[in-house]
């Protein structure tokens, strides 16, 4: 069995990865001698989050699955922010997304687990990205002219080169 994490002088908590993974795999499923060490580690249990506890916990736990899941590990990259002193805030940009990130009951046992804080919960925000989406099919251009008027439209410079140069854009 492994060592047992231990408070450095900084405050920080010392633990293997697979002490990390096994405490995450146990989830909530811990005995009460169990808890009690990791309450003696952490001190008294906390009743609010820091901020940045939160966002290094969360670049160590996408790490630690970078090759096991690599899909939740690409929604980790986006940091979360932390409201209410217990809600771990994430934005994604679509609904599929965002059920990965819920569903991962790992992610919010050992977010839990390392803060000392039970009560924490993890709020999925799905914020939909204005430029990827078209919302009707004129939105779509099919020709080389309307590729370069939507370019245009984007980007005014490219308009600015187009004149500037006589370039003859006929298609």
């Amino acid at each position: 069995m492994s060592s047992p994490a231990s408070k450095s002088d900084s405050g920080s908590v010392d633990m293997s990865l697979s002490e990390m993974m096994r405490m995450v795999k146990e989830g909530n499923n811990k005995t009460s001698t169990q808890s009690q060490s990791l309450t003696d580690i952490y001190g008294t249990q906390n009743t609010t989050i820091d901020a940045g506890k939160v966002q290094e916990l969360w670049v160590r736990f996408s790490r630690s699955i970078e090759s096991q899941d690599t899909h939740l590990y690409s929604l980790m990259q986006q940091i979360p922010t932390v409201e209410n002193g217990t809600c771990v805030v994430a934005v994604v940009s679509n609904n599929m997304q965002a059920s990965k990130l819920r569903e991962s009951s790992e992610l919010i046992n050992f977010l839990r687990q390392q803060t000392g804080v039970p009560s924490l919960t993890l709020d999925v925000r799905v914020v939909a990205n204005e430029s990827n989406a078209t919302t009707t099919q004129d939105a779509i251009a099919y020709t080389p002219k309307q590729k370069l008027d939507q370019m245009i439209a984007d980007n005014k410079s490219i308009g600015l080169l187009v004149e500037t140069f006589s370039l003859d854009v006929e298609f």
